[in-house]
């Protein structure tokens, strides 16, 4: 992690405007009630990078508020509803850290995706709708560095562009990148697909394959 990195990711929470309490001593969390992040003192944490990821982890919770991408954000712990807030809120960290240069440990947070899917008997695809929400998130995350006023202009467009339609039509080509992917060795033809199937929301795709075992697509995770 450099100090860059750490720089990048003030300045993103500081063009948030989101409150953050350093009142807890070995938990973080996002308050939907009062619109806040709750988190240990920096001094708590292994590394700068680690304080940062969990920072990243809860701005994405704080982007599920009524006022931005509104996704419920009321479920009870252990539900599968709040499991699938978690799979979007890590995943769309994992995207952020990785963009911003911050030390996201891969292993830990497959881990804790793997977690948090296994929760979701209902629907085995749910890392792949994960995923296309994740991706929307983390382009607002990332936008608040330096467009914060045009992402907060734009909550509603946005809202509107990871709609349950999109999220679906992104499952659907990520299948069918699936089957073409195990008969195809052609790593151009299958970049081309990727991005023809659903523009250039490539990086939601690699990511889904990085999660997802090839043999059994529908849910098992790496």
């Amino acid at each position: 992690v450099t100090w860059e990195a750490d720089k990048r990711a003030e300045r993103i929470l500081a063009n948030a405007g989101v409150a953050i309490h350093h009142d807890q001593r070995d938990a973080a969390y996002y308050n939907p009630h009062d619109d806040s992040i709750h988190m240990p003192d920096l001094s708590h944490f292994p590394s700068n990078g680690a304080y940062y990821g969990a920072c990243m982890h809860e701005l994405c919770h704080w982007t599920g508020h009524s006022s931005r991408f509104d996704r419920d954000m009321t479920n009870p712990s252990g539900s599968e509803e709040y499991a699938k807030e978690e799979l979007n809120a890590e995943i769309a960290a994992f995207m952020v850290c990785t963009q911003l240069g911050l030390g996201f440990d891969p292993h830990n947070s497959g881990k804790y995706v793997e977690f948090w899917a296994n929760k979701i008997e209902s629907e085995p695809d749910c890392i792949l709708k994960a995923c296309a929400i994740a991706d929307d998130i983390a382009d607002a995350v990332l936008g608040l560095e330096n467009e914060p006023e045009k992402i907060r202009q734009y909550w509603q467009e946005l809202k509107a562009e990871r709609s349950g339609e999109n999220v679906n039509q992104f499952c659907a080509a990520f299948q069918e990148y699936k089957n073409i992917a195990g008969y195809s060795q052609d790593e151009e033809k299958l970049h081309n697909l990727k991005s023809i199937v659903y523009n250039s929301q490539t990086r939601a795709f690699d990511l889904a394959d990085s999660f997802i075992d090839p043999d059994t697509w529908t849910g098992e995770v790496k």
